[in-house]
């Protein structure tokens, strides 16, 4: 199956309209309610803190489909991680049902993998990820990530 024909942008213009994109899709996810896009207070960019936690991943990570997947395990591992210990393990069954059956063992087995990397290296974080876009730049997959503030 040939891919989908992309428009080359400049990466500014692209910037732009991805984080637009974001912004509309997590309206819709909440209501209606306005976005408000704020920088970190701290300095730190959750894309590269999430760059950083899949980094012992990444070489599975070599096309866009394939880093998608990574990323989308790893908001699931960090974000259950940020939960009671009592609730984790029922969040994780409630999102990997929806994985094939056959998938499902394999997933588990990361997300914890995950999980306990989270804890031993990004412990004091406690940012939830709300939403993340990936940009193929041709060079680069480019990750852009919306959290919550670092003080909830």
């Amino acid at each position: 199956m040939a891919s989908p024909k992309r428009k080359v942008r400049n990466r500014q213009a692209r910037k732009k309209t991805t984080t637009e994109e974001m912004r509309e899709r997590l309206r819709d996810k909440l209501g209606g309610k306005e976005i408000v896009f704020v920088e970190s207070t701290d300095g730190v960019k959750m894309s590269e803190v999430l760059e950083a936690f899949i980094a012992p991943f990444m070489e599975f990570a070599d096309t866009e489909e394939r880093f998608e997947k990574l990323v989308t395990i790893a908001v699931i591992a960090w974000n259950a991680s940020l939960l009671p210990r009592s609730a984790q393990t029922k969040a994780i069954d409630d999102v990997l049902t929806s994985l094939p059956p056959e998938t499902q063992a394999d997933a588990r087995v990361i997300v914890r993998d995950l999980m306990r990397r989270k804890r031993k290296y990004f412990g004091k974080n406690r940012r939830a990820i709300i939403d993340f876009e990936i940009t193929d730049t041709k060079k680069e997959f480019h990750l852009m990530v919306a959290s919550t503030p670092e003080n909830i």
